[in-house]
């Protein structure tokens, strides 16, 4: 708008140029490219203090990444799988960009696509995207309510074991996020534990490779530490069942599964 120079320079120069790379028929151009959008938004330092963190300054704004969307979107079926991998880790920029809940959900179905992706690699990075892209400052966090939550709760029964690990990687990514942010602290430990509460169902699955994943994910973070500052009633009754699954999983029949087991517990 002739108000902000700015975006009328990226609407009418940046943004064409950006889409032309993204179509170009060199894999390298298009990650390049898609690298670019990703880096389009920073973090800078503010004034704030070390546990309020730092502000995210979109540079794309609502209008612009829902242009790119359709392009981005077109890429993440690429039959290379690097160029989909590169579509996906883009979506948090592009969330942290947005603020409409329908614009959100948009950019969510890239993502949520590809957590059935035939490759791993893929399949990891849409799940790391999804569960970091909320900046869960504000006290109602829309992006997991509405879009994160719904996909993990359809994903940790289903048949597909490919779908129950990618289920376990969002659990381990959410959990560790909530953590290193302290955001059990700002909503006394609901989500958190409805995380480890979500993780230690999956103690009896099937297919030893989720196992061994359960028992990971509460090796990679201080369970006991967290809930009991959290000291609510929920978090006890999440801390014994807790306990309760690393006694089942010490007797599983896989050696990294009793592994993983004996570190959650703190024995390694």
């Amino acid at each position: 708008s002739p108000s902000n120079p700015h975006l009328h320079y990226v609407d009418e120069n940046v943004l064409p140029v950006v889409q032309r790379l993204l179509h170009d028929g060199d894999p390298s151009v298009c990650s390049n490219a898609l690298r670019a959008v990703a880096n389009a938004s920073h973090s800078i330092n503010s004034t704030k203090t070390e546990h309020e963190g730092v502000d995210f300054v979109p540079v794309l704004k609502e209008k612009q990444v829902l242009r790119l969307l359709p392009t981005l979107t077109h890429l993440s079926t690429n039959p290379q799988w690097r160029l989909r991998r590169s579509a996906v880790e883009v979506v948090p920029a592009l969330v942290k960009s947005t603020t409409s809940l329908k614009s959100r959900a948009s950019i969510g179905s890239l993502a949520v696509s590809l957590l059935t992706d035939p490759v791993s690699e893929v399949r990891k990075s849409a799940s790391f995207a999804l569960c970091t892209a909320s900046t869960m400052k504000k006290k109602k966090d829309d992006w997991l309510e509405y879009i994160v939550l719904p996909e993990l709760n359809a994903s940790v029964g289903v048949k597909d074991h490919r779908v129950r690990l990618v289920a376990v990687f969002m659990l381990r990514t959410l959990i560790n996020k909530h953590v290193d942010e302290k955001v059990y602290l700002k909503d006394k430990g609901v989500n958190v534990c409805k995380f480890f509460d979500m993780t230690v169902k999956m103690k009896d699955d099937r297919l030893a490779n989720v196992r061994l994943n359960v028992g990971k994910t509460l090796a990679e973070c201080d369970w006991k530490g967290v809930l009991e500052e959290i000291k609510t009633e929920e978090s006890e009754r999440v801390k014994g069942e807790i306990k309760k699954c690393l006694k089942v999983m010490a007797k599983d029949a896989d050696a990294d599964v009793r592994y993983f087991s004996r570190v959650a517990r703190g024995e390694v």
